[in-house]
Order: C-alpha cells, then sequence, then structure tokens
C-alpha cells in the first residue's frame, strides 16, 4: 500500500517528466514546496516499492508500476 504522500511524489515525478522531459530531486522540491531532504526520503520509500529508479545525484526515473500509480492518480 502507497500512502497518499508518496503518491503525491510520484505524481509530481511524472507531471516534470512529461514537461520538462526530465524529474530532479531539486525539481520535486520545487514543485511540491517542501526542502530536499523529504523528497530524498520520498524516493527511496518510492525505489523500496519498485515504482522508480535513480542513480546518485541523477534523474528519478518512473518504472512501469510507477507509471501506472502516477497515471491513477493523475486521472
Amino acid at each position: 500500500m502507497i500512502s497518499a504522500a508518496l503518491e503525491g511524489y510520484a505524481a509530481t515525478v511524472h507531471a516534470l517528466i512529461r514537461e520538462r522531459g526530465a524529474a530532479r530531486v531539486r525539481a520535486v522540491a520545487d514543485a511540491l514546496s517542501v526542502k530536499m531532504p523529504s523528497v530524498v526520503k520520498a524516493i527511496a520509500e518510492l525505489k523500496k516499492l519498485g515504482l522508480v529508479t535513480q542513480e546518485p545525484y541523477g534523474n528519478i526515473e518512473l518504472l512501469e508500476k510507477g507509471r501506472r500509480c502516477a497515471q491513477l492518480i493523475l486521472s
């Protein structure tokens, strides 16, 4: 089960990828008006759930499961 907060992070990552072609921690933090450590923690949880992947200091990529989740949230 994914929390509402994590759903928001996944949806924001999805929206940033669609709008800008990439999602980075700073962009997610700016979009949600939160601090970067909060995003790092949320992304770590999303990784554990198999929804995203990210190389250190790199772009956040949604995995197929993450894309489906984000699309359900946004629709």
